[in-house]
């Protein structure tokens, strides 16, 4: 294949941003899981569980308080540093440090908690002290934007965001306990699609299009419809399988995992029935969690991923 064809193809592999979602089928055999109070990330095999290493070692860069990560378009790994008021930056190979993409208190940010790459190639992060809104930051310098949700003041403490299939932003409201939809172009608010959440915990969008939440409280994930925010069900009972204060989650192949902060790990569970299937992986004082492919597909990853940003932002 000609070094053209290479590019073409690596910019054909399918990033979807439209959803903001990494396609990587089944080329996902790492599992990464971040701890907040050892501030580390360490490495399971993706098919197994298995501990692989310590794929970021604590306190790499000045990481101190791990709570959630992001795999961003160049194929490396952000970590939000909620302590520290930033957003670290590793190579999503090595796992080595590279720099803090976002520097300390850039733009306000105040304890970044929930992060992700929005269909344009920026970063958005939600941090749990920023009242006034979503921030966004150049997803290519990291260079600080502006704060992209509006009206400004109409979160409370944001502790978690995704992009929906529809393009839009949805942001939990921990205070007042809601899910806010923003417009994903313009960042105006749209409407509080599920405005009484009654407990609080991370989001996801599943591979039916609906929203889940993790119920902290009530140690169970639920279930609401992706376009009237209506609640389905619970989809995840209390405690299926011994989990206990559930965190972020993400859907990957046939599977939904859900971290259990006070279980110490990962939980497996049918991503069509909420069936529990096992303990996928144990680490102490777990929050988040992110599947990453192996280094050959994360490298054309990256090179597809950064190739469709700088041809968004190209002049007209």
């Amino acid at each position: 294949m000609s070094c053209r064809g290479c590019w073409q193809a690596a910019c054909a592999l399918v990033i979807v941003w439209g959803s903001c979602a990494y396609n990587f089928a089944s080329a996902a055999p790492y599992l990464l899981v971040c701890s907040y109070y050892r501030g580390r990330v360490c490495r399971f095999d993706g098919q197994t569980g298995q501990f692989v290493d310590e794929f970021i070692p604590s306190g790499s860069g000045g990481l101190a308080n791990a709570i959630a990560m992001a795999l961003g378009p160049d194929g490396n790994v952000y970590v939000s540093n909620s302590s520290e008021d930033n957003v670290l930056r590793y190579d999503g190979v090595t796992g080595d440090f590279i720099d803090a993409f976002v520097p300390r208190a850039s733009g306000g940010l105040n304890g970044p908690q929930g992060l992700a790459f929005g269909p344009g190639g920026d970063l958005y992060v939600a941090g749990y002290n920023n009242n006034d809104g979503v921030r966004r930051y150049d997803g290519i310098s990291g260079a600080f934007i502006g704060v992209f949700t509006k009206p400004t003041g109409s979160l409370g403490t944001p502790i978690d965001l995704a992009f929906g299939p529809d393009g839009h932003l949805y942001v939990h409201n921990q205070l007042d306990r809601n899910i806010l939809q923003f417009h994903g172009g313009t960042g105006e608010l749209i409407q509080a699609i599920v405005p009484n959440t009654y407990d609080t915990g991370p989001i996801a969008f599943g591979p039916d299009d609906n929203l889940y939440m993790s119920a902290r409280g009530g140690d169970c994930v639920v279930r609401y419809d992706g376009r009237t925010g209506a609640r389905i069900d619970t989809f995840i009972p209390s405690g299926s399988g011994g989990l206990d204060q559930p965190f972020h989650l993400t859907f990957e192949g046939d599977y939904l995992y859900v971290v259990g902060c006070q279980a110490n790990g990962v939980f497996q569970y049918d991503a069509s029935s909420g069936a529990f299937v096992r303990k996928f992986a144990g680490m102490n004082y777990a929050v988040g969690i992110l599947f990453i492919p192996e280094p050959t597909t994360l490298s054309l990853l990256a090179l597809g991923g950064l190739a469709v940003i700088r041809r968004r932002r190209r002049p007209r």
